[in-house]
């Protein structure tokens, strides 16, 4: 995932599906895999540093070449631990999303520009946790390896 300070490697891995009921097309009925969230930097007088998150996907959304996937906090490393029990009470984890474009190769509408991510951060402590389904805009240039996204609605 490109990231505007040098220095910075962030790596997203995702394995999610979600399912849709034929009434209930704009949001799954049931969704689950994982996603982990990997980030590297160098931070001055420490030298290199490295971070994780492992999360339970609570929400899948497809809608041609853009997917969102949420979830759950379910292990990290040391300077995410705080966040699995977070909020006000201290008993919640943090829910985080990730957004998707995955630029097609043809010309046209899934065709052009390359392919990009959006990754949310976490919210405040006294602010409310972000809802399932919700993440930002992908907005961020995926640099290396690559998505897919299979939209299996409609398929016969």
């Amino acid at each position: 995932m490109g990231y505007s300070q040098p220095g910075n490697d962030i790596q997203v891995s995702v394995d999610a599906q979600g399912l849709y009921a034929k009434d209930r097309q704009n949001r799954p009925a049931k969704s689950w895999g994982t996603f982990r969230i990997q980030h590297r930097w160098t931070e001055p007088g420490k030298g290199p540093q490295f971070n994780w998150g492992d999360f339970a996907v609570d929400c899948v959304t497809v809608g041609g070449p853009v997917a969102t996937v949420t979830g759950t906090l379910v292990d990290a490393g040391p300077v995410w631990k705080p966040f699995l029990h977070w909020g006000k009470d201290h008993k919640q984890p943090i829910r985080m999303g990730v957004s998707f474009y995955v630029a097609g190769t043809g010309k046209g509408r899934n065709g052009g520009g390359p392919s990009r991510i959006g990754l949310s951060g976490a919210t405040q402590e006294d602010e409310p946790l972000l809802t399932p389904c919700m993440a930002p805009a992908p907005d961020a240039a995926v640099i290396a390896g690559g998505y897919r996204i299979h939209d299996n609605r409609g398929v016969k």
